[in-house]
């Protein structure tokens, strides 16, 4: 599993994945209408070039599939974390948990 810096060309894979999360992982512990407002979110495509271009964004990827992402507001506030439905409980939110604090802490000193 690589980990990077996500960009505007991981958009569609990123909504994608935030829809097949909410759908399934997620759909466990809401209702059928909390789900549904909640993944039509995912259309707001300006939103979440936003947060691509101002937060420690970060995505994991195999094989060029995106398993998951994060981001981090420059705050400290964790904003994103989505795993890949067929990705769960392999460690992959730690990994970019620990790799967004990483990324802040290192940019936090050259300021």
């Amino acid at each position: 599993m690589k980990i990077r810096e996500a960009t505007v060309k991981d958009l569609k894979q990123l909504q994608e994945l935030y829809v097949g999360t909410i759908t399934t992982v997620n759909a466990r512990d809401y209702t059928p209408e909390q789900i549904a407002e909640w993944a039509s979110t995912a259309t707001r495509t300006e939103s979440l070039i936003n947060k691509l271009t101002t937060q420690y964004f970060y995505v994991a990827e195999e094989n060029y599939q995106i398993t998951g992402f994060a981001s981090l507001e420059s705050s400290g506030h964790l904003d994103m974390m989505y795993v890949h439905k067929d990705f769960q409980n392999k460690g992959i939110a730690t990994q970019l948990l620990n790799t967004i604090k990483e990324s802040k802490i290192i940019r936090s000193r050259d300021y």
